[in-house]
């Protein structure tokens, strides 16, 4: 007859695996059906209340941050004052375009000028 092996030796049986199992769960706050359909519904409630808060307030915060004070003193929205920043970029390179063409084109009457007179003299 050959002697009994110890346990300890042999692999844990199907129970023992489902109980270091469901305590792994346990440990990782992993609930089952039935748990979590227990949770008393007033603390669904208050639970839902204060996520609601806490999102408000978020949002307000988001808001806050996007409002930005302008040199007048009013408030104004990043994004509004992103946009008129831009249109004021676009309106004074055009400005400076024109003020160049038209140096150009009064250099250029200038130097018409100039050689008329010239032509005048020499006649």
């Amino acid at each position: 007859k050959m002697p009994r092996t110890k346990r300890s030796t042999k692999q844990p049986t199907k129970s023992a695996k489902k109980t270091t199992i469901a305590q792994k769960q346990k440990d990782r706050k992993i609930l089952t059906r039935s748990q979590r359909n227990t949770e008393p519904k007033a603390d669904k409630k208050k639970q839902d209340d204060k996520k609601q808060k806490e999102a408000a307030a978020r949002s307000k915060s988001k808001k806050a941050k996007e409002r930005i004070k302008t040199r007048s003193g009013n408030t104004k929205s990043a994004t509004k004052l992103k946009k008129e920043k831009k249109e004021k970029t676009k309106k004074s390179a055009t400005k400076s375009v024109s003020k160049k063409t038209k140096k150009a084109k009064e250099v250029a009457k200038s130097k018409q000028k100039a050689e008329k007179a010239n032509l005048a003299s020499l006649n």
